[in-house]
């Protein structure tokens, strides 16, 4: 026997006897009580792929902007609620937008403070990750509430009369919604695909001998050396080759004549500095150029760091 009864919100819901409803297993009833968390775990694995494997700009656009806007929020969202007697379809669908831009600074910062750096690939794991965790709470806490309580999405299907039967009124106004749509759509989807793609542009960092952008050396006795790391990344949307000079107030103490960085690789190797004589802030310049650069011409990027030159320690 089934029961047809008028729920909270004017949703009409369909119960099972008891006696019923404790014959349904969970795996009887979960190939459809998670099948958009199923989907939308497949966007996810995608929209992490098709950035790391340089997919077309536009399969990047598709997948990445619900990656980034929904995915890990309404995964969240059906963790924390699995029964459909709390939030309906639409209040999951704004609270999927809503959680998710909440997610992306706390994943940021999460990966602040690890062992990785703040870089594509840690967000797009991180988002990745958030997803399959709470995709797993969820179907694990929908197993476990009854199969007449639990949330099951269902793509809503309108009644639209067919077209013959419209007015001009609704012609007129359904075609300049059209018009609307697809303007709005076309100038939105320039703005992404601009916005995905980036300026081109090289990153050109400076570390301690550790690695870390602190503590560099900054009292160095004339003669003697230290040593820091310099860091290219090549961001120019093809591979690149560069030359970098290095300079100690105006006099060259070191060079690397070739560089040769893939499209979205990086280069790292630890330089020797010293200092020509004593003084105090002596600026030591690391100028990196483009290798079809003229002689002559500006550097690319430069890097700056002051030194002092001091006088050894006197022996006991």
């Amino acid at each position: 026997m089934r029961i047809r009864v008028e729920g909270d919100r004017n949703r009409t819901r369909e119960i099972l006897p008891r006696e019923h409803a404790a014959q349904r297993t969970p795996e009887q009833a979960s190939v459809r009580d998670w099948w958009e968390l199923g989907l939308l775990g497949l966007v996810a694995v995608f929209g992490t792929l098709a950035p790391l494997l340089d997919a077309p700009i536009w399969v990047r656009t598709a997948l990445g902007i619900p990656l980034v806007l929904f995915v890990p929020g309404y995964a969240l969202v059906s963790a924390l609620f699995p029964s459909g007697e709390a939030i309906d379809g639409i209040e999951r669908i704004a609270l999927g937008f809503g959680l998710s831009l909440a997610l992306i600074p706390l994943i940021a910062l999460g990966i602040q403070y690890s062992p990785w750096r703040l870089t594509l690939g840690p967000i797009l794991g991180g988002l990745l990750g958030s997803t399959i965790v709470f995709s797993a709470i969820a179907v694990w806490r929908r197993r476990r509430t009854a199969p007449e309580e639990r949330f099951v999405a269902v793509i809503p299907r309108p009644a639209v009369p067919p077209p013959r039967t419209w007015d001009r009124t609704t012609k007129f106004a359904v075609g300049l919604l059209v018009v609307s749509l697809l303007l709005l759509g076309g100038s939105g989807a320039v703005l992404v695909v601009e916005r995905l793609q980036g300026d081109p542009m090289t990153e050109f960092a400076l570390y301690n001998a550790d690695g870390r952008p602190e503590f560099y050396p900054r009292d160095l006795v004339p003669g003697t050396s230290a040593t820091v790391k310099v860091q290219v990344v090549n961001d120019e949307g093809h591979d690149q080759r560069y030359r970098m000079l290095v300079t100690a107030d105006a006099q060259e103490i070191g060079s690397v004549s070739d560089i040769a960085v893939p499209r979205g690789g990086s280069w790292e190797q630890p330089v020797a500095i010293h200092v020509p004589a004593l003084g105090q802030q002596i600026p030591v310049l690391f100028e990196l150029f483009k290798q079809e650069q003229p002689a002559g011409s500006a550097p690319y990027r430069t890097l700056r760091l002051f030194v002092n030159g001091v006088p050894p320690s006197p022996t006991p």
